[in-house]
């Protein structure tokens, strides 16, 4: 697709290594020669209220926008602004702090017509001499983020300064050219978008698709002409009549986990589990734990064996306040604080893991959990939820099938999630090859 788009005719040595060639009429300069530096603070997390004025913290950069925004999404009291430094319609916003050398210094360009306050560790650069959506594309691209990140400090936390940024050389063309790329990049990354919404819809499905499909399972089980009875439980309904119902505290045990954070996290060590672990590394069950900690600080918290069935105590939402899986590793995980462990022989622990994923048990959860920005349930409300189990040889073959069918649907969103990141990569590049003048738009 890109290799059908022409050269410019001529072009120069820029005389940056990491730029290469540029075409002829293009100019190079820094940020510090046309535009100034100021920096966010006086807002966190802890300020976000329902109404108020606009704000933007560092990780709202990550996380809700990309490239532009017309508006900012975060809101905070007034009296909280008064601290904070503004933001102003065309201001580029950079983050100060990120967890990858990879992603620091994201940035985005503001173009809301309100005026913004910017928290701590977000990075104002204004100017008025460039189109500043095109500095977003070029401040964004891989080229120039390999050069952030040459300049980025520190390892858990990784830091940029706006020192460093303003001493970053890239090319420029001028400014009737830097419009036409942006319209040129609008509607080409308006497609990839599109592209991507659809695939990640796709996944959305497969999601829903088996959340039934688990729910079905677990709840009525694989024989659709069983004979069935009432539950007792009005969550639960009808269930077939040769099951039974329990709680968690019939059968198991419960332990929190303690004594490791997120700062205590190293290159080796032993492995170790950290609440927000179980929403993004891992589904139903794992064989291992990727995050390590230092024998010291493994020491002081709580073990992790074969067959746990691990909670999030902490989330920051009740749809998806207490997710669990299962440990099936042969080697001893250590547990942080907010996981609960919850420690059994009776039942399949698998099986237990599918329905305590359910979503009609996760709606159970969703009930007695507590808070409103972090959200806590506690094991003294777990062991108490009412479900239904079915005598163990039936409960062998749900598993089966369920290993079955969930591996199908994972292969399928693999292999979308792999389109989608070809797609991305095809748009890094696309947008990296126009605005270092690789090919002329």
């Amino acid at each position: 697709m890109m290799l059908s788009l022409p050269k410019y005719d001529c072009y120069k040595d820029s005389g940056v290594d990491w730029l290469g060639e540029i075409p002829v009429h293009w100019g190079i300069t820094r940020m510090a020669n046309f535009g100034s530096f100021t920096k966010g603070k006086g807002i966190s997390k802890n300020d976000i209220s329902e109404q108020g004025l606009p704000a933007l913290l560092y990780g709202d950069i990550y996380t809700k926008y990309n490239i532009k925004t017309d508006y900012l999404i975060t809101t905070v009291p007034n009296n909280i602004t008064s601290n904070s430094a503004q933001i102003y319609y065309n201001d580029i916003l950079f983050t100060g702090s990120g967890e990858t050398l990879e992603d620091i210094g994201k940035c985005i360009v503001y173009k809301g017509n309100s005026v913004g306050y910017a928290g701590g560790d977000v990075i104002i650069f204004r100017q008025n001499k460039c189109n500043s959506l095109y500095l977003s594309y070029l401040f964004n691209s891989s080229f120039f983020n390999e050069q952030k990140a040459k300049l980025a400090k520190g390892q858990i936390i990784v830091h940029i300064y706006s020192s460093k940024l303003k001493t970053i050389k890239f090319c420029l063309p001028p400014l009737e050219e830097q419009e036409r790329i942006v319209k040129f990049l609008d509607r080409k990354c308006e497609q990839v978008e599109r592209a991507i919404a659809l695939k990640q819809r796709l996944i959305e499905l497969l999601d829903e698709q088996r959340a039934i499909i688990i729910n079905q399972a677990v709840t009525k089980g694989l024989n659709p002409n069983a004979p069935m009875k009432d539950s007792g439980i009005d969550w639960l309904g009808d269930i077939p009549s040769h099951w039974e119902v329990t709680r968690m505290a019939n059968f198991g045990s419960f332990n929190k986990g303690k004594g490791i954070s997120k700062n205590d996290i190293s290159e080796k060590g032993l492995p170790a589990l950290l609440y927000g672990d179980i929403y993004t590394k891992y589904n139903i069950k794992t064989d291992y734990l990727i995050t390590t900690v230092p024998n010291n600080i493994a020491s002081n918290s709580a073990q992790i064996y074969y067959d746990d069935i691990l909670f999030t105590g902490s989330g920051e939402t009740l749809e998806d306040i207490g997710k669990c899986i299962v440990y099936k590793g042969n080697d001893i995980g250590y547990a942080g604080g907010d996981v609960i462990i919850f420690r059994q022989n009776r039942y399949n622990s698998l099986y237990l893991s599918y329905i305590f994923n359910s979503f009609l048990f996760k709606e159970q959860k969703a009930k007695l959990a507590k808070g409103q920005i972090i959200v806590h349930i506690y094991s003294s409300k777990l062991k108490n939820i009412k479900f239904c189990i079915p005598p163990i040889e039936e409960l062998e073959k749900i598993v089966e099938y369920l290993d079955q069918k969930t591996a199908e649907i994972e292969e399928l969103k693999e292999k979308t999630l792999q389109q989608i990141e070809k797609l991305k990569e095809f748009k890094q590049i696309l947008i990296a090859e126009a605005v270092t003048g690789k090919i002329k738009v």
